[in-house]
């Protein structure tokens, strides 16, 4: 039996590309110790096997590109590190997110 097609795939697309590049827009404030943001989107559109490999991948590459911009605007008075983690749960499948980490010197 043929699959359904998600709907609203090209706006559900859009407004996760807009919510990251807003959400990163500039470099976060007080980072004292761990800033995390979660891919915007939900659980079940990132996971679901209708969703095409096109759309997680272009997902993916955002958030990539948002941690490379998060780098550039890395301000020079303290030590920070900017990481992309992915991390595998059994029960609820993979997780991607933009890790911001402070480190006090």
């Amino acid at each position: 039996m043929r699959e359904k097609k998600v709907r609203g795939m090209k706006r559900k697309t859009q407004q996760i590309i807009k919510e990251m590049n807003a959400n990163t827009q500039s470099f976060p404030e007080n980072v004292s110790d761990y800033w995390h943001l979660p891919l915007p989107a939900a659980y079940d559109f990132m996971t679901s096997n209708r969703t095409p490999k096109k759309i997680k991948r272009l997902c993916i590459q955002t958030l990539l590109n948002r941690a490379e911009h998060l780098i550039d605007l890395k301000p020079n008075d303290g030590e920070y590190i900017v990481s992309w983690s992915q991390s595998i749960c059994l029960d609820y499948g993979i997780h991607k997110s933009l890790c911001l980490k402070g480190i006090l010197m």
